[in-house]
C-alpha cells in the first residue's frame, strides 16, 4: 500500500481553504464593479458559506450582506426610471442582507492574546444595516402586497420594529420609531400572521399595536378573532371590553356574552348586559343578547319575548329576526305535535290552516326578511326550504332552493 504524504493532504487543506477566500475576494471584487451581477454573484459565494475556513470569516458574510443591499438600493433606483421591479427577489435579498451581516458582526470580534479586542469590517457592518434599516419596510409591503408571501411580510415587519431595540445598532446611530409608527406595523405585522395562519403571533401583535397606541376598532376585531381563533374565549372577551369602551358597538358585547354562556354562567351574563340597558333603553341588541341567554337556560317563551323586543326596537337586526323565526317554528312544531295528533285524518288539512300555517307563513316573512339583510345566515334558506315544504308553497320552495 502507497505511504500517504501527511504533509501532502496538510498542503491540499490549506490550498483549498486558500482558493475558497480566493473566491470571496473575487466576489467581492466583482460587486464593486457590477453591483447587478449580485444573483450570479452570489450563488459563486455560496460554497464559502459552508466551507470551515471561509465559513468563519467575517469578510464571507458582510461581501453577501452589503453587495445584497446594494443590488436592492440599485434594483429600486431603477424601478424610478423603468417602473419595473422584481419585488420577490429584492424582498428575499432584504432579508438576506441583514441575515449576512447579522452573522458577520460576531466574527468579525475577534479578542487576542493580549485581551484587545480586534475588528475589521464592523463599523462599516453597523453602517450597513443602519443607513438600509428602512427597506425592512419596504421589503414587508413586497412580501405582502407583491408576492403575498405573509410569513415573510411578518418576517420584515418585525426587522423593522425590532432591529432599533438592539443596543448595538442604537449605539451606532438607528433612531428609535415613535410609538404610533410601531403600532402600526405592529398591526400590520398582525394581519400577516393572520393570513399566514398564525393566530397566536397575530394576537400577540394586535395587542402590542393597540398598547402603542394604534387602537383603531379593526385592530380590536381582529385581536378578537384571532382569539376566538385560538379558541381562548377569555382574552376574547377581555379585549371586546376593551373595545367597548372606546367603541361601544354592540358586536363587542355577543363576544362578551359567548365567553359567559361557554362556561354557563348565565347569571353573569344577563347582569352584565344591565348597566347596557340601563343606560340605553332602547337597545335591540342588548334584548337580542338577552334573549339568547334566556334560550340557552330553555326558558323558551322569555327568549321569544326577547327577541320580539329586539325586532321591535331594531327591525334590521338580522340574528334577531332569524331567531324570533326559529321560535315560531318550534311552536308550530309543538302545536302540531301536541293537538295535531288527535286530530282526524279529515280534518287535519283545516286543523293546519288555522293553527300551524299561520305560524310557519310569519316565520317565513322574518326569515326572508333576515337572508335579505344578512347572506351569511344560510340557515334562514334551510328553514325556509323546510317551511315552504311544509305547507306546500311550491313557488317559493322552488325560488329559496336556487338561491
Amino acid at each position: 500500500m502507497k505511504k500517504i504524504s501527511v504533509l501532502g493532504v496538510a498542503c491540499l487543506a490549506t490550498l483549498a481553504a486558500s482558493a475558497q477566500m480566493q473566491v470571496v475576494k473575487d466576489v467581492e471584487h466583482q460587486l464593486k464593479g457590477d453591483v447587478a451581477s449580485y444573483p450570479k454573484a452570489i450563488e459563486t459565494l455560496t460554497p464559502a458559506f459552508t466551507n470551515p475556513e471561509s465559513a468563519n470569516e467575517a469578510q464571507t458574510w458582510y461581501i453577501a450582506g452589503k453587495g445584497a443591499f446594494d443590488f436592492v438600493n440599485n434594483a429600486a433606483a431603477m424601478q424610478r426610471v423603468t417602473g419595473e421591479l422584481n419585488a420577490p427577489q429584492v424582498a428575499q435579498y432584504v432579508l438576506d442582507g441583514f441575515a449576512y451581516l447579522e452573522k458577520a458582526l460576531p466574527l468579525d470580534t475577534v479578542v487576542d492574546a493580549k485581551g484587545k479586542v480586534k475588528t475589521k469590517y464592523s463599523k462599516d457592518i453597523l453602517k450597513q444595516i443602519v443607513n438600509n434599516y428602512t427597506l425592512t419596510a419596504d421589503a414587508g409591503q413586497w412580501f405582502y402586497n407583491d408576492v403575498h408571501d405573509y410569513a415573510k411580510a411578518a418576517e420584515a415587519w418585525t426587522l423593522f420594529v425590532n432591529l432599533p431595540k438592539d443596543e448595538r445598532y442604537a449605539k451606532a446611530g438607528l433612531k428609535a420609531q415613535p410609538d404610533t409608527i410601531v403600532g402600526m406595523y405592529q398591526f400590520y405585522t398582525g394581519c400577516a400572521y393572520s393570513l399566514s395562519d398564525n393566530p397566536a403571533k397575530a394576537l400577540d401583535s394586535f395587542l402590542d399595536a393597540i398598547r402603542l397606541g394604534y387602537d383603531k376598532k379593526e385592530a380590536y376585531d381582529y385581536a378578537i378573532t384571532s382569539a376566538t381563533q385560538m379558541k381562548d374565549l377569555n382574552k376574547a372577551a377581555e379585549i371586546a371590553q376593551a373595545a367597548y369602551e372606546v367603541y361601544p358597538e354592540n358586536s363587542y358585547l355577543g363576544t362578551i356574552i359567548n365567553n359567559y354562556l361557554d362556561k354557563k354562567e348565565y347569571d353573569k351574563a344577563d347582569q352584565l348586559l344591565d348597566p347596557y340597558l340601563a343606560k340605553d333603553p332602547n337597545n335591540g341588541q342588548v334584548y337580542f343578547l338577552k334573549g339568547i341567554i334566556a334560550d340557552q337556560q330553555n326558558k323558551s317563551d322569555e327568549a321569544k319575548a326577547l327577541y320580539k323586543k329586539a325586532i321591535d326596537l331594531d327591525a334590521n337586526n338580522a340574528n334577531a329576526l332569524f331567531q324570533y323565526a326559529y321560535k315560531l317554528c318550534q311552536e308550530a312544531d309543538a302545536i302540531d305535535q301536541n293537538e295535531g295528533a288527535n286530530v282526524p285524518q279529515a280534518q287535519y288539512e283545516q286543523f293546519c290552516q288555522e293553527k300551524t300555517f299561520p305560524l310557519y307563513r310569519e316565520a317565513a316573512g322574518y326569515l326572508e326578511k333576515a337572508y335579505q339583510l344578512n347572506e351569511n345566515l344560510t340557515d334562514c334558506l334551510t328553514l325556509l326550504r323546510s317551511i315552504y315544504y311544509r305547507i306546500g308553497d311550491e313557488t317559493n320552495l322552488e325560488r329559496v332552493k336556487a338561491l
